[in-house]
C-alpha cells in the first residue's frame, strides 16, 4: 500500500485509541466529502494529501508526507458550540504531534499547521470546519 495511506491509517488507529472530548471516531477517506446532514454528528476525517520528494545525496531522498485531519460539525446559529470544537482541534494537534504511530516506524513527525476555522463554511452552511495538516519525514 502507499506509504501515505499507511501513515493515515496509523493516525486513525492512534486517534481512536485516545479519549478526546467530545468523543469521536476518526476515519480515513481519500475523498473527504460529507453531506451536510451527515455533519450533525462530529466527523474527524484523516486524508493523505501529498508527498514531496527531495534529493539529499546521490543515494538518499527526503520525503515529506502531508496528511490532513479534518474536523467538521454542523452547529446551531449560536456560536457557543464553536470554542469547544476549536479546543478539540488543538487537543488533536497536541496529542498526535507527540504520538508514536504503531506500524509506521520509518517516518517521524516533523511539523503541523492548523487552520482553526473556515469562516466561509461557518457563515454559509453553519458548519464548523478545521484542518490539522501534519507533515511526516522519511529519509531513504
Amino acid at each position: 500500500m502507499a506509504k501515505s495511506i499507511d501513515i493515515a491509517d496509523a493516525i486513525v488507529v492512534t486517534l481512536n485509541g485516545h479519549v478526546f472530548s467530545p468523543i469521536f471516531t476518526a476515519v480515513r477517506k481519500l475523498v473527504p466529502v460529507w453531506d451536510i446532514k451527515d455533519l450533525k454528528t462530529l466527523r474527524v476525517t484523516v486524508v493523505p494529501i501529498d508527498v514531496e520528494k527531495e534529493r539529499q545525496s546521490r543515494s538518499a531522498f527526503k520525503r515529506e508526507y502531508n496528511i490532513d485531519i479534518g474536523v467538521q460539525k454542523k452547529v446551531s446559529n449560536d456560536e457557543s458550540e464553536v470554542p469547544p470544537l476549536m479546543t478539540l482541534v488543538e487537543s488533536i494537534d497536541d496529542f498526535i504531534s507527540g504520538a508514536v504511530l504503531a506500524g509506521v516506524t520509518d517516518v517521524v513527525f516533523f511539523k503541523s499547521h492548523v487552520l482553526q476555522l473556515s469562516a466561509e463554511h461557518l457563515m454559509e452552511d453553519r458548519v464548523f470546519s478545521s484542518v490539522v495538516r501534519l507533515t511526516y519525514l522519511r529519509i531513504s
